[in-house]
């Protein structure tokens, strides 16, 4: 069973713009920089985004590619915890994204990543900044560091597609375990204060290293009247929890095994690394080997593929 999740945005006429007003979320420059000191405001853009949604026991039983397990989701309202009806809260911003954290058994010095909402309004990036400064604490010398991004830099406001794109954007950097910047910030707005925070901005791509702990990443995605979404995802590893609960079911999985080569001596050749490897490996995940296979290797002339559900059953196929 799957599910499909998204969202699309797309205004008429096409051809429009704005004119700036000060005070207003709008920019006065036309460009959208999250964070920054320059920031004035806010560009609204058409966009969609869709992704696939299945439990993990589904998706391995068909094969699938996992780029992030969703952890934890949490929804609220601000209330009448505003100043006025577009005003975000503080205490509705950290509440949801605690509620988040603690729905899918994290703690803040967990998340190495933040997708903000980030609109790059005067009033609103202070104040998210504010709720995930309260949520990640002090004692930024100790707390592993979290960076805050978001993709607005990129593609401006794209209304109730925001929330779609930025969940691709940390979901793709959990997977490949990059950071990307966020664009147009160069230095820090002066009304966001993050001392005593372990919270740090960047302009450029970071390499995102694997540790004995899965990438967990958050994402926020706030509406105008008050509605505040959190979600919190985290890397696929084959020792997660709920594939050990559906080991049993899951040794019965068949698995495809893609092999392929520029000429018959190349692909026997190729048969027998595979095959030497799995001797030598008894216990290695044969997920992982499947996944480098059917993503990590090129497709040559000679191609054959292999079907197993077992080590053993897949080293007899390699020796034929």
């Amino acid at each position: 069973m799957a599910a499909i999740a998204g969202g699309v945005a797309i205004s008429f006429p096409q051809k429009t713009g704005h004119l700036y007003q000060e005070g207003s979320i709008l920019s006065a420059d036309g460009h959208c920089r999250p964070f920054d000191e320059r920031a004035s405001g806010t560009v609204f853009s058409d966009g969609a985004g869709v992704v696939v949604l299945k439990r993990t026991s589904d998706a391995l039983r068909d094969g699938n590619v996992i780029y992030a397990v969703i952890k934890g989701v949490a929804v609220n309202n601000d209330g009448a915890d505003r100043a006025s009806f577009t005003a975000p809260s503080v205490s509705g911003q950290e509440s949801v994204v605690r509620a988040a954290q603690k729905e899918a058994g994290v703690s803040p010095k967990d998340v190495g990543f933040i997708e903000a909402h980030g609109t790059a309004t005067p009033l609103g990036d202070p104040i998210e900044v504010e709720a995930l400064k309260n949520v990640f604490g002090a004692n930024p010398t100790t707390a592993p560091r979290c960076v805050v991004g978001s993709v607005k830099g990129n593609l401006g406001h794209i209304t109730i597609a925001s929330g779609i794109a930025g969940f691709i954007k940390a979901v793709l950097a959990v997977y490949h375990g990059v950071i990307p910047g966020t664009l147009h910030f160069k230095k820090l707005n002066p009304r966001i204060d993050v001392s005593g925070a372990p919270l740090t901005f960047s302009s450029s791509l970071e390499e995102w290293p694997r540790d004995q702990n899965p990438r967990i990443a958050g994402v926020s995605a706030f509406g105008f009247g008050g509605s505040n979404a959190h979600v919190v995802i985290g890397e696929f590893r084959t020792t997660d929890a709920e594939v050990r609960r559906d080991a049993t079911s899951l040794e019965k999985t068949v698995l495809p095994f893609p092999l392929s080569a520029r000429s018959p001596l190349a692909f026997q050749q190729v048969a027998r690394q595979l095959m030497n490897f799995l001797e030598n490996k008894p216990n290695v995940s044969l997920f992982d080997v499947s996944h480098t296979l059917l993503r990590g290797r090129r497709n040559h002339e000679h191609r054959r593929v292999l079907e197993a559900h077992s080590t053993s059953e897949l080293v007899a196929q390699l020796r034929l």
